[in-house]
Formats: C-alpha cells, structure tokens, sequence
C-alpha cells in the first residue's frame, strides 16, 4: 500500500535532516515513483516532501539552539546553510521570529523559574 510506502518516505526525511536526500533517493528506496510521492505526501500528511523536511530542520534548529550556547552561525553551519542570513530568515519564515529573538525570550523566560 501506497501510505505505508509514504510512511517510509516520512521516516527516510526526518532520518536525513539536516540535508534533503533528494526525491529520486527517496523513491528509490520506497518503489514509489517521484509523482506518487508528491501527490500522496500532499495528500496524507498536508505538506510536500520538502516542506516536511524543511519543517524537520527548523524544529532541529529550535533544540540546537535551546540545548547549546553554540553560536547561531555555527547552528546554521551545522544545519548546513552557506549563510547565517539564510538560515535566520528561514528560521523567522518558519516561527514569526528570528534565532536570536528565540534564544533570548526562552532563556528570559527560564530565569523566571
């Protein structure tokens, strides 16, 4: 069956972030072909492969930065971005604000307690 197929889909992107396997790797290993995993994965799971993945990378991004005093541009190299505007402005596209603005509310709100 085709959803348990796209179940693997899900489990192969979520196993791959930070990097994107690709479609074609995808369905090499599911036997689905790349317009049935599209559609499908529309279709069960509300969002295209890549938007999963991309979804996957930012909630990664989000622990990172709750769990490390890394720096946000090692964060964003390490969740390979070329550079950190990119990956701050995906990360604000995704959750309304920026890496920073995350970081800082969450350790203000940690002090509280």
């Amino acid at each position: 069956m085709d959803k348990e197929k796209l179940d693997a889909a899900r489990q192969i992107i979520a196993m791959s972030v930070p990097s994107y396997p690709g479609n074609k790797q995808i369905c090499r290993h599911t036997g689905l072909n790349e317009t049935k995993l599209g559609v499908g994965f529309k279709h069960f799971f509300g969002e295209s492969p890549y938007d999963y993945f991309l979804h996957q990378k930012m909630l990664m991004a989000k622990e990172m930065l709750l769990s490390t005093d890394e720096s946000i541009e090692m964060v964003s190299i390490k969740l390979n971005y070329r550079w950190v505007t990119g990956f701050a402005r995906e990360f604000k596209k995704h959750f309304g604000y920026s890496p920073s603005e995350f970081r800082g509310n969450y350790r203000k709100t940690r002090k509280k307690y």
